[in-house]
């Protein structure tokens, strides 16, 4: 039976196994003497025979063929599917970027998921999810970089951070400006130092400069989050580093948002690096 849409596990099985093929280089196949195996997963052609019997098979980029039995589910990516007369698929079948050949004695008890798409187009579509994958990736890496630099900067500036945080709370205008004209004038002045000779160490120290200040900033606004929760709350936090980790887990929730995530922590660290730029200024 044809179906029009995979279920969420199946999806799920999809990228996992895209993940495990591209990212891990995973390569494990049948051995010839072995005819019971828990998972086939291969980048590559693969024969399943009559005797042999595999829980579920996952296939990247080449032709599968099976006279045996799979207990589970079948999926195969960029590559045509041969199911043999002999074959007995127990779960369901998931194909794109390839055909499926199915013999009509074959047994396949649930559904069939078929997808054609042409060599141009499953590398598009490879492409996309690799780029998705990579883009998730990154957002939980800047996620874990957020919250392990808020540990050493409490721990390290505490006072500078809580006073960013005020800094903010009582010159939210001054500090706003001063973040957007401060971040674009050093951007100006990252591009320009880049063109000469010498500029492309100038320009990492700059850019070391601002990302620095930035996360020095968010970590003064996620101090003033964590105070104004603990004031709602009725809360008593006597350590400052407890307060500002409780405002950049708070913050990091908001980043892996979509879009207005990403928005909201950048009007944020605009914010925090104005009121940066403030504190050492001497604005006051």
């Amino acid at each position: 039976m044809i179906i029009d849409r995979i279920q969420i596990n199946k999806i799920t099985l999809l990228l996992l196994c895209i993940f495990v093929v591209l990212f891990i280089n995973c390569n494990i196949a049948l051995a010839n003497d072995k005819l019971e195996t828990d998972n086939l997963i291969k980048h590559g052609n693969v024969k399943i025979t009559a005797d042999q019997i595999v829980e579920n098979v996952i296939v990247v980029g080449g032709k599968v063929s099976i006279a045996g039995t799979i207990q589970e589910d079948v999926v195969v990516l960029g590559g045509d599917l041969e199911i043999k007369p002999s074959a007995i698929i127990l779960g369901n079948i998931g194909v794109i970027g390839g055909k499926v050949k199915q013999s009509p004695e074959a047994k396949v008890t649930k559904n069939i998921f078929n997808l054609e798409l042409s060599t141009s187009d499953f590398d598009i579509l490879l492409v996309g999810l690799l780029l998705l994958l990579t883009f998730m990736f990154t957002k939980y890496l800047i996620g874990i970089i957020l919250f392990l630099m808020s540990i050493l900067l409490n721990l390290t500036v505490s006072s500078q951070i809580k006073s960013i945080g005020k800094t903010v709370s009582t010159n939210l205008i001054k500090s706003s400006l001063l973040g957007a004209l401060g971040l674009l004038l050093m951007l100006l002045l990252v591009i320009i130092s880049a063109i000469s000779i010498i500029g492309s160490i100038i320009s990492l120290l700059l850019l070391i400069v601002i990302v620095f200040g930035i996360i020095l900033g968010l970590n003064g606004i996620a101090w003033l989050i964590g105070e104004k929760i603990a004031e709602l709350l009725a809360i008593k936090i006597d350590k400052d580093i407890t307060v500002s980790i409780l405002g950049m887990s708070l913050l990091i929730l908001f980043w892996f948002i979509p879009i207005l995530g990403g928005l909201f922590l950048g009007i944020l660290a605009i914010l925090g690096f104005g009121a940066v730029i403030y504190n050492i200024l001497p604005l006051r």
